[in-house]
């Protein structure tokens, strides 16, 4: 009865991810230290501590003493310690979500829930885009913004849970037949296409990425379903593109003059009388869009502080000090981020620092390959593609250890590994 009780609590917990993520950063950041502080007493409780010994939680336990000694030499120390005391709160996770999916057959159920969550948020967006205003009555502004208001987080919310949920269902639903198929394709369109109509562009272009990737892998889609696949997303696009003005703006014109900033940057680079320097104002004027600026001030406090950076959560500290030093940097751009992740990692932890997390991260994918390959799990699929489109090159991306993007990285990192039973850290064998 003791251990039913802790069962239903935990999945009470992990159910309620998607929900707690909508009412704001700090409710989901409360909910996964639930998660593991309550995981660290029930290890104790149970005296079950085999995830210690794996290899998967060693390395992360290595990036948790190397994020505490990037606070000692950290520019501001008090800025990134409490993140990167905090980061251990995400090694308890993933062994947690290892945990319960490698005990309890039924835990995969919260994907059900996780469905209604995420069905009322993908229609809240279309309600939104259409009529102007959500389920709460608030309007549009610039982008849709659905129940996250202003903040520009609805489409990076979807594209987080909807490829899992595609997953699960391709996994999960029985029997299986060439209409299940088609609906769950359907049904994946229905949200990749909410992704587009945020107006998020980064968000977009990965979902769709992610989308062609899942349905070119899948071992469920014969060659003719995935050809259809690929034909959808085609035409859909085409229609929404004709038939929205907002659609056009995003991703027609507004994109189109970030692509002509582009050409400008490597005309400006070409030209003959380049002298090799970023620091006049015709270079800035050839950036012309905001993320390449950001992006130039990123690589700018790399330069300034090559070996270690300036530290985790440091950068809005060199590029936005007050008061304003005599001997300001014009490279640096005032921003919490440079809004690219490996501009970030580079500006924040160093050539040292910026290898240690991608050769950590990338080992733990790459071990994790072959399996995926194999097992033709299509859940497992899911996270591993987003995973990887996280350290995607060139596009925006958020901070990488801020407490929300860092969640959906984690959910999809942890599940990469808990939803097998031959890769969950549990598996004797992985011990």
């Amino acid at each position: 009865m003791k251990q039913d009780i802790i069962s239903k609590y935990f999945y009470l917990l992990f159910s309620l991810i998607p929900f707690s993520l909508i009412l704001g950063s700090a409710v989901s950041s409360i909910n996964i230290l639930l998660i593991a502080i309550s995981f660290l007493f029930y290890s104790f409780y149970k005296k079950e501590w085999e995830w210690i010994k794996d290899t998967n939680i060693k390395l992360l336990f290595f990036i948790y003493f190397y994020l505490i000694i990037n606070s000692f030499i950290s520019i501001d120390y008090s800025s990134g310690m409490i993140r990167n005391l905090g980061f251990v709160r995400f090694i308890l996770f993933f062994a947690a979500f290892n945990y319960f999916f490698y005990h309890y057959e039924k835990f995969n159920k919260i994907f059900v829930i996780w469905i209604v969550v995420l069905l009322v948020v993908t229609l809240d967006v279309y309600l939104e885009s259409i009529t102007g205003k959500n389920m709460l009555g608030q309007g549009k502004g610039d982008r849709v913004g659905s129940f996250f208001g202003d903040e520009q987080k609805v489409g990076g919310y979807i594209f987080c849970f909807y490829l899992l949920i595609t997953g699960f269902l391709l996994n999960f639903l029985k029997p299986k037949s060439k209409k299940n198929n088609y609906i769950i394709l359907l049904f994946s369109l229905f949200f990749l296409f909410s992704i587009v109509a945020t107006g998020e562009r980064s968000n977009a272009m990965k979902a769709i990425i992610a989308f062609l990737i899942f349905f070119s892998f899948s071992s469920n889609f014969l060659l003719k379903e995935k050809i259809i696949s690929l034909l959808s997303v085609i035409v859909i696009s085409g229609f929404v593109y004709s038939n929205s003005e907002f659609v056009k703006l995003r991703y027609g014109k507004q994109l189109f003059w970030k692509l002509e900033s582009i050409n400008h940057v490597i005309n400006f680079f070409k030209d003959p009388s380049f002298d090799g320097t970023t620091n006049n104002d015709d270079f800035h004027r050839a950036l012309g869009t905001k993320y390449f600026q950001l992006y130039a001030s990123g690589i700018a406090v790399f330069k300034d502080h090559p070996y270690f950076g300036v530290g985790n959560k440091n950068y809005r500290i060199v590029t936005c000090p007050v008061p304003w030093p005599d001997d300001w940097n014009e490279k640096y751009l005032c921003n919490t981020h440079p809004h690219q992740v490996y501009f970030e990692f580079l500006a924040e932890h160093g050539i040292i620092g910026t290898t240690i997390l991608l050769v950590v991260f990338f080992t733990l994918i790459f071990k994790i390959l072959r399996n995926v390959i194999i097992s033709k799990n299509d859940l497992q699929l899911s996270s591993l593609i987003y995973v990887l489109l996280v350290f995607m090159p060139i596009l925006p991306s958020g901070a990488f250890f801020n407490d929300y993007y860092s969640t959906l990285f984690w959910i999809n990192l942890s599940l990469m590994f808990a939803i097998s039973r031959e890769t969950n850290i549990y598996n004797l064998k992985n011990l």
